[in-house]
């Protein structure tokens, strides 16, 4: 049973548990968010504990330093892109698990009884979901057919089922694919007692399955400190994913896009460098960009959002196919050019620049290197263009906290 009492004053119960899911702890755009957030968190709730659902709780430490934050396995394994594929009775395992854990959600909701580990601190990850009063699902692009539903929608189901209050914090949700993907998702998060979401397109993709009631502000990231300002070098970051999702059948064409890139650049006096934010792209490089070594330089590991902001605050120009690289350059008003096939990259290129320095991932041609090149002779008229941008971006990313604290507060708990 809850065994809080009410202030005399305000009548509501004090938010001592926050639990923060979603976190794939070596994306450093993941880290980038989380860190943001936790930030705010703080602020608004300094009393409450925190605790984050995460792929490995070691790397995650590491990525993000929190101090008096709990980092624990997420209720459903992560399993690293270059392991070997899980076996036949680890996927059998995933529904039993899962099952498992809505059933002792329903038990939980039915009697009433916060478990034991709550006090004796103890806990194994579906007991951070009793203990929890709000379940955070963290910021990022991860809700969509790309992605599948598995992780995210499992967690959503045992926040509800439970019984506790359920945001989603700055998101870009979609596109949905057929009619399942869509009943399930308009099932699941019109269920979501707050959806905060980080773009326009967002909102759309939401409201075309029936779910209403979403607030668009931006990505988390974007209130992040700045980094001290430096003095630009002639070096061009390149932050490229391997493509895993879709426009497979193009690979070829995307790696000889690349060389033609780094080319490309030299030809104009830039030294061209491969910036990783994930292990995935560390591996991509090594594997497949390894034989412009000479042409091109290696960042030989993902660094943390802090040292991978302070390396675009001195780069002359970044070209990017992930979205965080763009989110902590433009910190430090560093131009760019999205490629990518995500409609976020598009949103914003809109955002910060105008929507003039981006292309999807099927225009990889001639023209798009040309572009590239444009904009590098724009740079500066870009980085105005960014620097003027980003204070008001910087203000919408810091409405999600204020929306979480007046939503806590409409759910009855008290900062305090």
């Amino acid at each position: 049973m809850d065994d809080r009492k009410e202030s005399p004053v305000s009548g509501k119960k004090p938010l001592r548990s926050i639990l923060i899911t979603g976190f794939h702890s070596t994306n450093m755009g993941d880290a980038a968010i989380l860190h943001s957030m936790l930030l705010q968190i703080r602020e608004a709730f300094p009393k409450a504990s925190i605790t984050v659902h995460c792929s490995d709780p070691e790397a995650a430490a590491r990525a993000v330093i929190a101090d008096g934050v709990a980092f624990r396995h997420s209720l459903i394994p992560t399993y690293d892109h270059d392991a070997s594929p899980p076996g036949a009775r680890q996927f059998i395992g995933v529904p039993v698990m899962i099952a498992r854990n809505l059933i002792r959600a329903i038990a939980y909701r039915i009697f009433g009884r916060r478990p034991s580990a709550c006090i004796a601190g103890k806990r194994e990850p579906m007991d951070d979901f009793l203990c929890a009063d709000i379940v955070v699902s963290m910021g990022g692009g991860y809700i969509s057919d790309d992605y599948g539903y598995v992780r995210p929608y499992s967690d959503f189901l045992t926040a509800k089922l439970a019984g506790k209050r359920l945001a989603l914090y700055a998101h870009s949700i979609g596109p949905f694919g057929g009619w399942i993907s869509r009943a399930l998702s308009r099932l699941i998060l019109s269920g979501a007692d707050l959806i905060i979401l980080r773009e326009r397109g967002s909102l759309r993709n939401l409201e075309s399955i029936g779910v209403h009631g979403a607030h668009v502000t931006a990505d988390a990231a974007f209130a992040l400190p700045s980094p001290n300002r430096a003095r630009r070098s002639r070096k061009a970051l390149i932050c490229v994913r391997e493509w895993t999702y879709r426009h497979r059948a193009q690979r070829e064409r995307y790696l000889s896009f690349i060389e033609k890139l780094v080319d490309a650049l030299a030809g104009k006096g830039y030294a061209a460098e491969f910036l990783p934010t994930t292990p995935d792209d560390v591996r991509f490089h090594r594997r497949h960009l390894a034989h412009l070594k000479g042409k091109a330089s290696f960042v030989k590991s993902a660094e943390p959002p802090i040292e991978i902001a302070r390396r675009l605050s001195t780069a002359a120009f970044l070209v990017s196919s992930r979205m965080h690289p763009i989110v902590l350059g433009s910190l430090s008003s560093t131009p760019f050019f999205a490629i990518g096939w995500e409609f976020k990259l598009e949103e914003i290129s809109g955002m910060l620049a105008g929507g003039s320095c981006n292309a999807h991932a099927s225009e990889l041609d001639d023209s798009v290197i040309s572009a590239i090149l444009s904009c590098v002779e724009r740079r500066e008229e870009l980085a105005h263009a960014i620097s003027s941008q980003v204070p008001i971006v910087r203000a919408k990313a810091g409405k999600s906290i204020g929306l979480l604290a007046g939503s806590a507060a409409s759910w009855g708990y008290s900062a305090d």
